[in-house]
């Protein structure tokens, strides 16, 4: 059994990994990573003319998108799709998360990006109104959980939130 100090626990949680990640180098492009319907399609059980083609532009998954910016990829939500997106892509690295929204559509690949913490050597920088905000916290409430956040990055999503609302806020420039 694994057994640690929480000055250990402290040192791993903070520490970057040692190689940095595989990533396709995006700067200054904009890749969808998906544009389907909040069920992707095709959609489960349906029978219509799109959802059962063979054509592969028929097969979408749900809306996510990334920025590469001068300080680094921008993602822009977080589907449940979102680990074969990044994969799909050959995107290895996140630096920050805007969320559009508080759908679960849009927020239900947030755990998969734990891993970027461990890269970055710091909580991923998370930019959403209140609203959002409090859909994480309650939907993702183990990554605010004061035990939790003593566990090393890639473990749980460790998250620094910051508030935005209509006005336009400065992200990665």
């Amino acid at each position: 059994m694994f057994a640690a100090t929480t000055r250990e626990l402290a040192v791993l949680r903070d520490t970057p990994l040692p190689d940095p990640p595989v990533t396709s180098d995006i700067s200054n492009q904009l890749i969808f990573l998906g544009t389907g319907t909040s069920h992707g399609v095709p959609m489960i059980g349906c029978g219509c003319p799109v959802c059962t083609s063979g054509d592969p532009k028929d097969s979408r998954s749900r809306c996510s998108l990334v920025l590469g910016l001068p300080r680094g990829n921008l993602l822009v939500d977080s589907p449940p799709d979102l680990r074969d997106q990044l994969i799909r892509e050959k995107i290895g690295m996140i630096d920050a998360v805007v969320y559009t929204h508080e759908h679960a559509d849009h927020l239900f690949g947030l755990d998969d990006l734990r891993i970027f913490p461990r890269h970055l050597g710091h909580d991923l920088p998370v930019y959403c109104t209140e609203t959002v905000e409090r859909r994480i916290r309650t939907a993702f409430d183990y990554a605010f959980d004061p035990i939790t956040r003593t566990f090393p990055a890639g473990g749980v999503p460790r998250l620094e939130i910051n508030r935005i609302d209509r006005d336009p806020f400065d992200v990665l420039r």
